[in-house]
C-alpha cells in the first residue's frame, strides 16, 4: 500500500455501522425492556381513575414515590432511546437511507421531548417537596394546563411510534422476519392507540392502551431487537 492510499480517509458506506453501534443498541434495549414494565407498574400504582379525575399533577401528592419513579423511568428510557436509535437506523438504512434518516430524526425529537417534559415534572415536584406551598385543586389544574400529560407522552407515543412504523415497513421491504415485522406493527399501533386513549379521557381505553404498551409490545419488542442487531453484525462481518 503506497502513502497516498494510507493517507486516504475511510469511505463511509450507508448501512455499515461500527460494531459498537449495534452492541450498544443491544445493551440499552434490554434495559428499555425492563423500564417499560417499571412504567407500567408505576402507572398501576398511581391509578388510571386518579389520572382522569385528578389530573397528572394531582398524582404527585397522592402517591409521590410512584410519581417520581414514573417520571424518572420515562427520562431514562428516552435517554437510552437516544443511544439505540443509531443502531435502529443502521439496521434499516441500506433499504432506504432517506426514509431511515428521516425516521431517526423523528425518534430523536420524540426522545428529546420526553426527556424535557418529564424532567420538568421531576424538578417541579422536587421544588414543591422542598417547602413550596402544597398543591391545591386550582394549582393542579393550572399545572395540567401548562404541561398536560397527553401532550407530554405524545413525544414518545406519536413520534417514536412513527419511527417504529418506518422500521416495520423497511424490514418488510427487505424480507426480514415476518414475526418481528408484525410485532413492530403491533408496537406502533399500541403507541398511537394509547395516545388517542389519553386524549379521550376514557378510563378503559387508557388502561388497555398503556397496559399493551408497557407490559406487552414495548418489553417484547425491545427484548427481541438485540438479536437482529447482533445477527446483522455477524452477517456483515462474514461478508467482509
Amino acid at each position: 500500500m503506497d502513502r497516498a492510499q494510507r493517507d486516504r480517509p475511510p469511505v463511509y458506506r450507508p448501512g455499515e455501522a461500527d460494531a459498537s453501534v449495534f452492541k450498544l443498541g443491544a445493551r440499552v434495549s434490554a434495559l428499555q425492556s425492563a423500564l417499560f414494565v417499571v412504567i407500567g407498574v408505576s402507572g398501576l400504582l398511581l391509578g388510571v381513575d386518579r389520572l382522569v379525575d385528578d389530573g397528572f399533577a394531582g398524582l404527585a401528592t397522592t402517591h409521590p414515590v410512584a410519581f417520581r419513579t414514573l417520571c424518572a423511568a420515562f427520562v431514562l428510557i428516552a435517554v437510552l432511546g437516544l443511544a439505540i436509535t443509531g443502531a435502529e437506523q443502521a439496521l434499516i438504512e441500506s433499504t432506504n437511507v432517506g426514509l431511515a434518516r428521516f425516521g431517526s430524526l423523528l425518534a430523536y425529537l420524540g426522545h428529546g421531548g420526553t426527556i424535557a417534559f418529564f424532567s420538568w415534572w421531576l424538578v417541579h415536584d422536587a421544588r414543591s417537596a422542598d417547602g413550596n406551598p402544597a398543591h391545591d385543586a386550582v394549582g393542579n389544574a393550572a399545572l395540567d394546563a401548562v404541561a398536560p400529560i397527553a401532550w407530554g407522552v405524545m413525544f414518545e407515543l406519536v413520534f417514536v411510534g412513527t419511527w417504529v412504523w418506518i422500521i416495520a415497513a423497511l424490514l418488510h421491504a427487505r424480507g426480514s422476519s415476518p414475526a418481528f415485522v408484525w410485532l413492530s406493527v403491533a408496537k406502533a399501533t399500541s403507541f398511537w392507540f394509547a395516545f388517542l386513549a389519553l386524549l379521550t379521557d376514557s378510563k378503559p381505553l387508557i388502561l388497555f392502551g398503556l397496559g399493551a404498551v408497557t407490559f406487552v409490545t414495548g418489553p417484547i419488542w425491545h427484548a427481541w431487537i438485540p438479536s437482529l442487531f447482533l445477527r446483522t453484525l455477524r452477517e456483515r462481518n462474514d461478508a467482509r
